[in-house]
């Protein structure tokens, strides 16, 4: 199973924040055109110049089937496809977080294994679904050390399965912040806190770009489970400390809040505390989506009835090219 989510005010970010940057001119290479199907491979991120021979249309769910991602260590893996050419702006994005620490690391064994996804701000789409026009791309392979494999279907195109494992390296930053807010502390080996917790970072993105936002906690206490409010805050060029943390609700008189919901607690498998007598939980939320070229503010909460053993926060970063 496969599910999308979208980025609440995604929107209006775009509408308000897609200010392309002055284009630099870089010499590519002839795009590689595309097939009806098209495998994605590699170990590190890259990117090709890619054509789309005819427009493609799908619906939403159609275009949720078409595509895989296949990886069990990384912190991020996936695939964005953004359209070139003046006045163009958004992408289609698939990405899958690992939930884990370090590149190449194990997925943790809670993560959601299908990916997360969207077509984020592209012109061209209709009521009923998604038209993506004929026209030059950018195809970027995300891998974070560890084997990646995409594989896209594009319904209407003609032609077998285009293999490409080879790109231009595209380096993607992925920050894992210090906590903004973390009360009450928690304290290693064995301290349990952090029932509010926020984490964001600053990041400058000159001709914009694909980011995706996670945050997860761990209970180590077992039953009884309880809910926990997730949200998300996005600033551009500066960010406002707010009255309540940087990233923490309402947000900031400079931000814009995203993605604000209720989330449950659900079990890892595995158990802790004496004996192992307690079974373990986590509470995770992702946001993701295409921002303009500026520099951004991006972070978010996880707050909760119980308290947590870990709390961790990752923002990537994928920049878009100048030309």
């Amino acid at each position: 199973m496969r599910r999308m989510r979208v980025a609440a005010g995604l929107s209006l970010l775009l509408a308000a924040a897609f200010v392309p940057a002055a284009r630099a001119s870089v010499s590519h290479p002839a795009p590689l055109t595309l097939t009806r199907w098209v495998t994605v491979t590699g170990s590190q991120s890259y990117v090709r110049d890619v054509l789309l021979p005819r427009a493609v249309t799908m619906t939403d769910q159609q275009w949720l089937d078409s595509w895989s991602i296949s990886a069990s260590r990384g912190r991020f893996a996936g695939y964005v496809l953004q359209p070139v050419g003046h006045g163009k702006q958004g992408a289609v994005v698939a990405l899958l977080p690992g939930f884990c620490l370090s590149p190449a690391c194990s997925h943790a064994s809670w993560a959601f294994a299908g990916g997360t996804g969207c077509v984020c701000g592209m012109s061209g789409g209709s009521p009923s679904g998604i038209v993506l026009a004929a026209g030059r791309y950018r195809l970027y392979l995300v891998a974070d050390g560890a084997p990646v494999t995409v594989k896209i279907g594009l319904p209407g195109l003609s032609g077998g399965n285009s293999v490409i494992h080879t790109g231009a390296a595209r380096r993607s930053p992925i920050y894992t912040p210090a906590p903004a807010v973390i009360e009450p502390t928690i304290t290693a080996p064995l301290g349990m806190g952090g029932n509010r917790y926020s984490a964001g970072q600053m990041h400058s993105a000159p001709y914009g770009g694909v980011y995706d936002l996670v945050r997860w906690k761990l209970f180590d206490v077992g039953p009884p489970k309880s809910a926990s409010q997730v949200g998300a805050c996005a600033y551009r060029d500066r960010v406002d400390a707010g009255s309540a943390g940087p990233y923490e609700y309402p947000c900031g008189d400079a931000a814009t809040a995203l993605d604000l919901e209720v989330a449950g607690q659900q079990g890892t498998g595995r158990t802790s505390g004496p004996f192992g007598a307690l079974g373990q939980y986590e509470t995770d939320a992702e946001t993701f989506g295409v921002l303009g070229a500026g520099t951004w503010g991006l972070g978010g909460y996880i707050n909760s009835a119980l308290p947590a053993t870990e709390a961790h926060t990752q923002l990537f970063w994928l920049d878009f090219s100048g030309s």
